[in-house]
């Protein structure tokens, strides 16, 4: 017999659905299907004004008990998202009559005792398909209550059937007083599960068992299955209809998604705005992949060419025409690539150009008597070459004659194809201050600048200081003319280490100490530093800024903007972190990496810790227009990856490059490695593949090219994807709007700053 002989039954599940929108033009039909000899009903919601012809997702939305399809459908919120999404919803009717017009469902019978309501719901998506023109790939099913039963069926029995699984407020097998062991799903399944903070006991069953307790039973058996690791913590206010509802929401991502909302104060029912979040942030980035996950060789073999110098490159930038440029700084002399320069004072910074086959065409150095550094190169989106950085004096023989301010200013120059300078800005105070990083996008230049002390800009002036370290974001027009500033300081100490232009807005981010003013906003920052991500409309000014706080050191260190507006932030943070007072995360070590998603008005979207159990650095981003990224560091231990074997450690510190898709799967992973260490500063990306610039101690390796010693690595590898992915979607970093995952030309690179 079944488990379902048990009849687990929800008494109030009808009178709990939420009442039906009465404004919806979606269109609904019914259709009928003969299966086994016996008729089976179902609905049919299309949105209004579809042509009939264009392929639509598909979601099987399934009723609780005592219900039928139509009702279901109409007050669930379904046929609103049909509309409004162009989606299709089909709502069938159960196989057993429950009332005079309900039904329900034979759920957890993975005998296939009769009714099989298990194997018609399998059959049905074909059905439909065969119908009505669907989205092959894009199959998708919730339900409520009994219905929310039958989906967790479905997920356990036909786990490659549907791309994402949605149950709300269903029992689980625990209820049976049995075990999971009927549930043997032959993959990991993406699954959101959902209940209220006062469900109530379950009735019916032969051996009842409290709704928290089966909830959190469903939870763990999900969690283990798909991997487990630790979750990600959010909550959210959200408004429906005038109310705020507070949904807490834990996300693993693991071999698969599995998320667990609980809705505050509700009870049994499918939850006002459930069905809009379910599609918009789980159902519309995923898809069915009929590929199996594979492991191919080490990608450190597709290494495509590798350069080793004396010095440190601290930045890199790739062109159109897939020239590398890389900036950094040298004593004495450096020999590259069969070319050779020699400073003029204790040490100068370097630029490089760099063909796409690794050959050197043009070695510059930059400097005067004194000491100076390159931090950061920028190739603009009309593919001009801008440098920044810090210099005593004169920037070399030949160069405009700049200003001077104090024993290290910042410097801002063009570059023309041989690396020459063709004009230039500086600005500068009393103290030590540089260029960390810029960007050049839009007529515009942005540059990250850290001082000791307060600069002045000409012909903008002294810029505002409040006594500390502190941080600016200077902003020019594409001929380095001064347009505005935004300082970042307080009583305390702060920094700007990235910043980024895109979608019309700039951002940037950094860390502070102490007291802290910035875009209007004020902050006391903890002992240990707090990370901050700030974003700034370009049109009307208008601001905002966030920030990550916890247990030790936070920090921010790369920022890119996405075609949307979405804000993805790169950083680093000790045991614990709290991002914008709602998300928490948990470190793998004694540091790692974060990823911090946010949408263009600063709303936290997600989050993501990445690292090893050892001491992991990074900062370095890169950002497509359709939102896949890339994030680089050097990881003293096997990183800890999601979906895919960890790379092998090599010894000491290795550097990984992780590629994800826009909604947070694991796409891809190159690296270097070597018995010794290799300090990963600045990374590149393009269709053509990463470059990656660093310094090495000791025995280090990319591809079959090896140096042991100390200096600099210049390394060009191509794309490797460890697997194809699942799904296009799945992941805590993004919202349902993130377009799938291809690739297209880099709208950011992140690089570190000199004080690393």
């Amino acid at each position: 017999m079944a488990l379902s002989r048990h009849f687990l039954v929800w008494m109030l599940a009808v009178l709990s659905l939420p009442l039906a929108d009465p404004v919806v033009a979606a269109r609904v039909e019914a259709a009928t299907w003969t299966v086994g000899g016996v008729e089976r009903t179902f609905r049919v919601a299309t949105p209004d004004g579809w042509d009939g012809q264009t392929p639509l997702p598909l979601v099987l939305a399934l009723h609780p008990f005592g219900s039928n399809g139509d009702a279901f459908l109409r007050s669930s919120g379904w046929l609103d998202v049909s509309d409004r999404h162009r989606v299709m919803v089909i709502s069938p009717d159960g196989s057993r009559r429950a009332g005079a017009n309900g039904f329900n469902w034979n759920s957890y019978a993975f005998d296939g005792s009769s009714p099989d309501d298990l194997g018609f719901l399998a059959a049905l998506p074909s059905e439909v398909a065969r119908r009505w023109p669907v989205a092959a790939t894009r199959v998708y099913v919730t339900g409520f209550s009994n219905g929310a039963m039958m989906a967790s069926s479905l997920a356990c029995a036909h786990t490659r059937l549907f791309a994402a699984y949605a149950p709300v407020s269903g029992g689980w097998l625990s209820a049976y007083g049995g075990s999971e062991a009927p549930c043997t799903p032959a993959a990991p399944v993406d699954i959101w599960l959902w209940r209220g903070e006062r469900e109530s006991q379950v009735t019916g069953t032969s051996n009842p068992q409290p709704r928290d307790v089966q909830d959190a039973a469903q939870r763990d058996f999900w969690v283990a299955h798909n991997g487990g690791g630790m979750p990600v913590s959010v909550t959210e206010s959200i408004t429906i209809d005038g109310r705020s509802v507070t949904h807490r929401t834990q996300r693993w991502n693991s071999a698969a998604e599995t998320w667990f909302t609980e809705v505050a104060g509700a009870s049994h029912q499918y939850f006002p705005g459930a069905a809009e979040r379910i599609w918009s942030e789980f159902f519309v980035g995923r898809q069915l992949d009929a590929s199996t996950p594979t492991t191919p060789a080490d990608p450190g073999l597709e290494c495509a060419w590798s350069l080793f110098g004396n010095g440190v490159a601290r930045g890199v930038a790739l062109a159109a025409n897939g020239d590398v440029w890389v900036a950094g700084s040298y004593a004495g002399s450096l020999a590259l690539g069969g070319r050779q320069i020699t400073s003029r004072g204790q040490s100068d910074a370097f630029v490089a150009r760099i063909d796409a086959n690794g050959q050197v065409l043009a070695l510059a150095g930059l400097g005067g008597a004194a000491s100076d550094v390159a931090t950061d190169i920028v190739v603009s989106d009309d593919g001009r070459i801008f440098v920044t950085g810090g210099f005593t004096g004169v920037l070399g023989e030949g160069t405009p004659t700049l200003p001077a301010f104090g024993r290290m200013d910042t410097f801002v120059a063009e570059l023309d194809a041989s690396a020459a300078v063709v004009s230039a800005i500086s600005m500068g105070g009393t103290g030590d201050d540089y260029g960390n990083e810029l960007d050049a996008r839009d007529g515009r230049v942005a540059i990250a600048v850290n001082a000791t002390s307060g600069i002045s800009v000409p012909p903008l002036g002294a810029l505002p200081y409040s006594g500390g370290d502190e941080g600016y974001v200077v902003v020019l027009d594409d001929r380095l003319r001064p347009l505005s500033s935004h300082q970042v300081g307080g009583a305390g100490a702060a920094s700007v280490r990235a910043v980024a232009i895109g979608a019309g807005m700039i951002t940037f981010a950094g860390e502070c100490l102490g007291d802290l003013q910035m875009l209007g906003a004020s902050r006391r920052c903890d002992d240990s530093t707090d990370g901050y991500v700030a974003g700034l409309s370009i049109a009307s000014g208008e601001a905002w800024v966030r920030f990550a706080d916890g247990t030790g050191l936070q920090s921010v260190r790369g920022v890119g903007i996405d075609g949307m507006g979405n804000v993805t932030a790169l950083g680093r943070f000790d045991a614990a972190a709290r991002l914008d007072a709602a998300v928490h995360l948990t470190s793998f070590g004694s540091k790692d990496l974060m990823v911090w998603r946010l949408d263009s008005r600063g709303r936290t979207l997600g989050a993501l810790p990445v690292g090893s159990a050892g001491n992991d650095e990074g900062g370095e981003l890169v950002v497509f227009p359709n939102g896949v990224f890339s994030i680089a560091g050097h990881f003293r231990g096997a990183p800890v990856l999601k979906r895919l074997d960890s790379p092998p450690h090599q010894g000491g510190a290795d550097e990984v490059v992780l590629s994800f898709s826009g909604r947070g799967d694991l796409i891809g992973i190159s690296r270097g490695g070597g018995a010794g260490d290799e300090i990963h500063y600045a990374m590149a990306e393009s269709t053509r593949g990463n470059v990656t610039v660093g310094t090495y101690f000791g025995d280090t390796r990319f591809g079959s090219r090896a140096s042991n010693g100390e200096g600099f690595y210049v390394s060009f590898r191509k794309f490797v994807p460890m697997i194809a992915p699942r799904a296009a979607g799945g992941g805590p970093v993004t919202t349902g709007a993130t377009p799938p995952a291809t690739r297209s030309d880099a709208v950011r690179t992140a690089r570190r700053d000199p004080t690393r």
